[in-house]
């Protein structure tokens, strides 16, 4: 594995970092002292789950952004680092550049699937499956969070049924 691949796979490390500070910077749950009493209050401790699990009550689309492009990212690196070497070593060009591979997961993400481009490893099959599955799950969620937006309130629907009936 060259050097430039093992540097460039230490960059998950920074994963964690990156959507702490996404999550800090739109949606801090301790930023005022009412939130910081409730959540000692509760005792518990407000880490990086409860901050995702408040995004995604709050910020929905922030979180689903968020969740597409990481998943995009890290998808398009690691099928690269993994098909790399293996068109490297048969001299074809498919993989050579992140903008390919990109496209490659934005196709998998979306489940649109064209099929020009095609994994040839084991690894890099089983995480194009593995994108594709995470895409319908992103997908899912943008779904139930646009039908949240069409839901009546009570009083409404209430209103709605007196008035259809």
């Amino acid at each position: 594995m060259p050097t430039d691949d093992i540097l460039f796979s230490l960059m998950y490390l920074r994963l964690y970092f990156l959507v702490e500070a996404i999550l800090t910077c739109f949606c801090s749950t301790n930023e005022d002292l009412f939130s910081t009493r409730v959540i000692h209050d509760s005792k518990f401790s407000p880490n990086l789950f409860f901050q995702i699990q408040a995004a995604m009550i709050n910020y929905q689309f922030i979180a689903i952004g968020t969740m597409s492009l990481l998943s995009l990212w890290f998808f398009s690196t690691t099928i690269r680092i993994y098909e790399r070497p293996y068109y490297q070593q048969n001299d074809t060009l498919e993989f050579q550049t992140m903008g390919v591979t990109v496209w490659f997961c934005i196709n998998c993400l979306t489940g649109i699937g064209i099929g020009v481009i095609m994994p040839s490893t084991v690894p890099g099959r089983a995480l194009s499956i593995v994108c594709t599955v995470i895409g319908a799950f992103i997908f899912s969620i943008l779904v139930g969070v646009i039908l949240l937006g069409f839901e009546l309130p009570e009083a409404r629907n209430g209103a709605l049924q007196k008035i259809t009936q």
